[in-house]
């Protein structure tokens, strides 16, 4: 009895949106005697009460404050610190791609290339139009392009720069020709090419005494370069000896 009693008082604060008694109140009630009902009940309401205080937690303005920290602490050399400023920019603003960005920088400096390669497909993924840099005001286009929106192309020139240092060259030398395809005003020209050319001269390189028609053969092995035409020409073009 007394457990349905302290699970209905859980279920007046769930209805009031007093989220915080009514886990202590199901919490009680599962003390008492364990229920299915209620359990579904305390799950249901941890996981509102959880979302609630993400969202509270958002704040764009101390999102900007804590990622010019970790820029700051990067500068400085302070990596780890920097990654837990970054963390915490993606905490206060989780739709801007710039935290995830910035702390992938971080992690490489850190050597931890898997947790880079996850967060520069973070910032692709969270706006996948962040840093393609065509959008100008016509009447400014000289003086006038949106910084936000420029930075995909650098997520996606750090995440050729995260697969190299993986060794994982025909992957990189994908994500530096999607860096290019999203620099459509080529601001960003001459990094892509020095990536480029250093991905293919290691590939070149590992190639060794493998022919033409051999390469060919391998990368056709491989669906990510089988699906994609202009990444098998790149790979067949390099200059051969």
């Amino acid at each position: 009895m007394l457990a349905k009693a302290l699970g209905r008082i859980g279920n007046a604060y769930q209805r009031k949106g007093d989220l915080a008694s009514a886990v202590k109140y199901f919490n009680k009630s599962l003390t008492e005697h364990r229920t299915p009902d209620i359990l579904t009940k305390l799950k249901e309401v941890e996981k509102a009460k959880a979302e609630a205080e993400r969202l509270a937690y958002i704040n764009p303005e101390l999102s900007a404050q804590a990622r010019e920290e970790g820029n700051i602490k990067f500068k400085g050399g302070d990596f780890a610190g920097a990654v837990k400023d970054y963390t915490e920019s993606i905490k206060r603003d989780p739709s801007d791609a710039r935290g995830y960005n910035n702390r992938a920088a971080a992690y490489m400096k850190l050597v931890a290339f898997p947790e880079a390669l996850k967060d520069t497909e973070q910032a692709i993924k969270t706006d996948p139009k962040f840093g393609k840099c065509s959008m100008t005001l016509p009447s400014f286009r000289s003086r006038f392009t949106d910084s936000r929106i420029c930075h995909t192309v650098k997520a996606y020139i750090r995440k050729s720069s995260v697969l190299f240092g993986m060794r994982e060259y025909t992957k990189a030398l994908q994500a530096i020709q999607d860096a290019a395809e999203h620099d459509t005003e080529n601001q960003h020209a001459k990094e892509i090419q020095s990536q480029e050319y250093k991905i293919q001269t290691e590939i070149f390189t590992q190639r060794g005494s493998e022919s033409q028609e051999e390469t060919y053969a391998r990368a056709m092995r491989d669906p990510e370069v089988a699906v994609r035409p202009s990444l098998l020409l790149s790979l067949l073009l390099f200059p051969w000896d």
